[in-house]
């Protein structure tokens, strides 16, 4: 019975120290940057920044098990206008024609599952906006130097699955020129920093 007792022992310690360890990346808000891209039907278009406030990214084995941001819709600007007309612009962007942020001011991504390619992953993730949730499938670059890492890609939503209508072409039909795409753009650069053990909760 003791050598039994002796080999499960032994199996549950071998099986704990051969198990993959979970690397946790802290996002590195003052190094890490979203901007955001929406255009017009007749091709002009509009960009600027919004921030992410915290996050997360863990890696097993090589293999990504979870990433969640949260973005800050406050901090949403417009970097191709002249200060007043971006702050109409910033301004129109917040109330409840588009994004709603008094009542809604965070946007959520959350990781589902992701896929090793050449030179990153493949995303498939959770994208919350207004209270509502859709998958968004995207491609990352992925590189990690000892205690950094950085994932730098570009993700595509329909802003019309959030109830996003406003100007949309797929919902108005005398629009023309002044319809705006659905599609927003997001180019983001995320710097991440190695947490130690027991520093992720």
């Amino acid at each position: 019975m003791k050598k039994i007792a002796f080999i499960i022992a032994l199996t549950i310690g071998f099986s704990s120290f051969t198990s993959a360890h979970t690397d946790h990346f802290k996002i590195d808000i003052q190094k890490s940057n979203v901007k955001w891209v929406g255009s017009k039907i007749s091709g002009s278009s509009h960009e600027g920044n919004i921030s992410i406030t915290e996050g997360i990214i863990s890696i097993n084995d090589g293999n990504m098990v979870n990433a969640e941001f949260v973005v800050d819709l406050n901090t949403m600007t417009c970097t191709d206008l002249g200060e007043k007309k971006a702050g109409y612009l910033v301004d129109h962007l917040k109330n409840e024609d588009f994004f709603d942020v008094p009542n809604h001011p965070q946007a959520r991504l959350k990781l589902i599952k992701a896929t090793k390619t050449e030179k990153g992953y493949n995303i498939i993730a959770g994208l919350t906006i207004k209270d509502k949730t859709h998958p968004v499938v995207f491609d990352i670059e992925w590189t990690q130097r000892g205690v950094t890492a950085l994932a730098s890609g570009t993700l595509t939503f329909n802003r019309t699955k959030f109830d996003i209508t406003y100007g949309s072409g797929s919902f108005f039909d005398d629009l023309g020129d002044r319809a705006i795409k659905d599609e927003v753009i997001l180019e983001f650069r995320v710097m991440a920093n190695h947490e130690e053990n027991g520093a992720h909760h």
